[in-house]
């Protein structure tokens, strides 16, 4: 009984899991995504889209919506950064003959990427699910110059991060606005509908890729 009255007098909404933590762990997810081989795989396009349209409820909390957007977005670059040191110095550990057909395709995008137009490659590869964990990576292992690596980084990084979170935003006030319903009420619908949707296709290019059967 005791422990039915702390479950039921627990806010679990997503304004208070972010106010007492939950931004870190979005940062935190961002910046394995853009720099972490295993973050290959992480939804964050989905991600910054829901975290979006929490915005208007973080601001009634306390929290600063423009300081934890600037705040992911830098998260986003740094893990580029990490990406490129690592690939920068685990060089002689890349055999590229040893992954499979599906990393060897990623990896085949990205040199392309990088091999026909560098800045642009960088910044527009950041919109690519994969891509964004490799591109990073395999920069430092070809030793991209540093310099535009880093510009690249940032301008793709802060672009993709405010696209995604004040797109979340905006279209929630659209709706809104327009049709009364608040996709922050339906998030957890919203969530489910993206996880689906995000698995099914990760399956379908396993699969593809002979890496299930």
């Amino acid at each position: 009984m005791q422990l039915l009255n702390i479950l039921q007098n627990t806010d679990l909404s997503t304004e208070s899991i972010i106010y007492n933590g939950g931004a870190y762990i979005l940062m935190l997810v961002i910046f394995i995504e853009c720099g972490l081989i295993f973050g290959l795989f992480l939804p964050g396009d989905a991600l910054l889209l829901l975290a979006g349209v929490s915005l208007p409820k973080l601001a009634m909390c306390g929290l600063n919506m423009h300081l934890i957007i600037l705040l992911t977005a830098l998260s986003a670059f740094l893990g580029n950064l990490t990406g490129y040191y690592i690939g920068y110095y685990s060089k002689r550990f890349y055999k590229p003959k040893r992954l499979n057909s599906f990393l060897s395709t990623k990896l085949q995008q990205a040199h392309h990427i990088l091999k026909n137009n560098s800045l642009q490659g960088l910044i527009i590869s950041r919109f690519f699910p994969y891509l964004r964990t490799i591109v990073p990576i395999l920069s430092g292992i070809v030793k991209l110059d540093f310099k535009l690596f880093f510009i690249g980084s940032a301008v793709g990084a802060f672009i993709w991060v405010y696209f995604f979170m004040y797109l979340g935003l905006i279209s929630n006030q659209f709706i809104l606005k327009h049709f009364q319903i608040n996709l922050y009420d339906h998030k957890g619908l919203i969530t489910l509908i993206i996880t689906i949707i995000a698995s099914l296709s990760l399956f379908n290019r396993l699969r593809k890729q002979k890496i299930i059967g």
